[in-house]
């Protein structure tokens, strides 16, 4: 069968990529908003990638501003992502 064939050995891997606006426009209560944010979402990312260990949960988060950069060069594991 096809759809066995495609299926990959190993953890699926499943990659999240925040979308940050790094702007001026950003300062103050925005930026604790878009921090507070982060402090909630990743610790339960970590905990349902660790509740399944058939999924390779990776984050990369992309900054932009009048330009576009990742932040890091590689996605990071949910586990290491700080």
């Amino acid at each position: 069968d096809a759809r066995q064939a495609a299926k990959p050995e190993g953890p699926l891997p499943l990659l999240v990529v925040f979308l940050v606006d790094g702007s001026g426009s950003m300062a103050g209560e925005r930026i604790a908003s878009l921090n507070w944010a982060a402090r909630a979402l990743v610790p339960a990312m970590r905990e349902a990638a660790a509740e399944h260990p058939g999924a390779d949960l990776r984050i990369r988060v992309l900054r932009f501003a009048t330009g576009a950069e990742w932040v890091q060069p590689e996605p990071i594991p949910a586990s290491r992502f700080a």
